[in-house]
């Protein structure tokens, strides 16, 4: 097989490297639990004014958005390698297939370390990629917008009411509070094989979480959603189709903007304080799934504007290079967070406040940048990602550059 997997584009790139930084954002701000926490790690911020404004933030911009964000670029990722393989398609196939395999088992290990591990989802859903390689472009698409607004869990849910399926109970069995107690202590006491198998066994709660969710359904749409992209060939001509770019972003500021004013009408109307309708719930859930959609899409727009600018040459040549090393960066944030928030290390978790969290998050962030350009002087690719490339190919690859 023959994919030119080196060919990069430094936009995609960039791109990568600007979710890496949403995600450590919306991971370090909860104190990288990965998890739901007992109601008391959060209680002594409720009153404090800047949390409150930081959670705030969070919610409007961050969480929610760079899990998608990070699956778009995965369906871009695997477009780009399609496009630009020589062989036939059924080996690419067939080898993408083996590399996913690869990314399954590294997820598993990561989740058994952290229970917020996407890339054993990643590894599932991928598979789902196979099945869409020779469908139209206008099929690949609407499949991938009726996913990213998440109507297969709406449907679920409408089947869970007409059936009296008590989803409340099921939400319990997911996030029971004695569950979440015995995470928190494990995680402070910093014992490292009692940790690894309450995470082994938290595996089953995490799947359910992400069905009766719809994330499941959400990450794939946006795998289709990137795999367009890259057949239309959008983002690596991005100045062939800035007019294009230029309609998402205002069309999707606008509807976010909209779903906002939607959203503080009906908080400060008090309706969130008594039990509502099944079917309003419903249509809640799908118009924030929308909002959460088309900020991604204007993140993918505007960042895309940005960095294509000669002014900000030198941030896509920073985000470019964390974004080339993604898969070894987003796990040292895990290593890192463990270091700073679990009692592995110094065991800050709930004892600094989100304001903290989110500027140890930044710092970070740009100490990971700075180690990718220096590795990247002297090496082909990250670490994790050339054990990757390795074990997908079943050969030693070229590593350290040529002086």
């Amino acid at each position: 097989m023959n994919s030119t997997l080196t060919s990069r584009v430094p936009l995609i790139d960039g791109l990568r490297g600007f979710a890496l930084l949403g995600i450590i954002l919306a991971h370090y701000i909860g104190w990288h639990g990965g998890w739901s926490l007992p109601q008391e790690v959060s209680k002594p911020y409720q009153s404090d004014v800047l949390s409150q404004i930081i959670w705030t933030f969070d919610g409007i911009l961050v969480t929610g958005k760079f899990f998608a964000f990070f699956s778009f670029l995965f369906g871009v990722s695997f477009g780009l390698m399609l496009l630009r393989t020589s062989d036939r398609k059924a080996a690419f196939l067939a080898r993408f297939a083996w590399r996913i395999t690869l990314l399954g088992g590294i997820g598993l290990l990561h989740h058994l370390h952290w229970r917020g591990d996407i890339l054993s989802i990643y590894a599932m859903v991928g598979f789902g990629l196979l099945l869409f390689a020779n469908v139209s472009d206008k099929i690949l698409l609407w499949v991938a917008i009726g996913l990213i607004v998440n109507v297969p869990a709406r449907l679920q849910d409408a089947y869970m009411t007409f059936q009296h399926i008590d989803t409340g109970a099921i939400w319990g069995t997911i996030f029971d509070e004695p569950g979440n107690k015995r995470y928190l202590n494990l995680i402070r006491a910093g014992e490292y094989f009692p940790f690894l198998e309450d995470n082994w066994a938290a595996f089953p709660k995490k799947m359910k979480f992400q069905v009766l969710s719809g994330r499941l359904y959400i990450t794939f749409g946006f795998f289709l959603l990137g795999f367009w992209f890259a057949r239309k060939q959008l983002l690596q001509q991005f100045e062939e189709h800035r007019i294009f770019f230029r309609k998402l972003l205002i069309y999707t500021i606008s509807v976010v903007g909209v779903l906002l004013l939607i959203g503080v009408g009906l908080q400060l109307s008090g309706i969130f304080n008594q039990t509502i309708p099944m079917w309003l719930s419903a249509l809640l859930s799908m118009l924030y799934d929308l909002m959460n959609a088309c900020m991604v899409l204007f993140y993918v727009a505007g960042v895309s504007f940005l960095l294509s600018k000669k002014s900000w040459n030198k941030v896509l040549s920073s985000l470019a290079a964390i974004g080339k090393m993604a898969l070894t960066s987003y796990l040292t944030q895990t290593l890192l967070g463990w270091f700073i928030f679990f009692g592995f290390g110094l065991n800050l978790l709930g004892k600094v406040s989100p304001a903290v969290g989110y500027l140890i998050g930044i710092m970070v962030f740009l100490a990971q940048i700075a180690f990718s350009q220096w590795w990247l002087e002297r090496f082909r690719y990250g670490p994790v990602e050339w054990l990757w490339r390795s074990l997908t190919y079943l050969r030693i690859q070229p590593f350290l550059k040529s002086r």
